[in-house]
């Protein structure tokens, strides 16, 4: 699926974030708006595909921050778990 992108909000991006997996799902998702109301889609259906970047996102995001704990020398920090799917970090170092 080919998406228009505005130069500008690339260059933003570019700027703001260094994760090229993450650059390129905000690109798309930024450019959801333009293309499929240029094309007609109802505002609906962009909402849910927005959605679904959304996700994409949430999860890149998640897994490069464990990433970045475990370079650091970051560590679970299992005595303030509050919710099964929610760790907690402390710094070790």
């Amino acid at each position: 699926m080919d998406l228009y992108i505005d130069a500008e909000i690339i260059g933003f991006i570019d700027y703001k974030i260094e994760d090229e997996l993450l650059q390129k799902i905000y690109i798309s998702h930024i450019s959801i708006d333009a293309y499929y109301q240029r094309n007609g889609l109802g505002t609906y259906l962009i909402n849910c595909l927005k959605k679904e970047f959304i996700t994409i996102a949430l999860l890149s995001f998640t897994k490069s921050l464990n990433i970045f704990y475990e370079k650091n020398n970051f560590v679970e920090d299992l005595s303030k778990r509050k919710l099964k799917n929610n760790t907690n970090y402390v710094w070790t170092k």
